[in-house]
């Protein structure tokens, strides 16, 4: 590109390089408003936790509730089959036991 420019002095022309880019969109430096709920402004944008959304971080995810029900049902469910484990191998132990004694006393009369 070239401009030439008339003063007191003569002309004057000033030479350039003009160079055409695809535009970006404006990020701001910093977060305004800024960062909720422990967001982190990055780029000027909020970066928030897992438990919130928005620009600001300013909405609360609810958590899934059949997630806690699952893992709720699964915890009940181990403590019953390993109480079961637990009588059966009691039961087994006292008929060992009796068993024993039983033939304790056999052979002592």
């Amino acid at each position: 590109m070239q401009l030439e420019f008339e003063t007191e002095w003569g002309t004057t022309i000033q030479c350039g390089d003009l160079i055409i880019q695809k535009a970006h969109p404006f990020v701001p430096a910093s977060c305004d408003p800024k960062c909720q709920n422990g967001g982190v402004c990055s780029n000027g944008l909020c970066r928030c936790s897992k438990m919130f959304v928005g620009d600001q971080c300013e909405v609360r995810v609810q958590p899934n509730g059949s997630l806690n029900l699952i893992m709720f049902v699964l915890v009940i469910l181990i403590t019953a089959i390993g109480i079961m484990f637990f009588l059966k191998n009691e039961k087994q132990k006292r008929d060992m036991e009796k068993a024993f004694q039983q033939s304790q006393w056999n052979y002592n009369n």
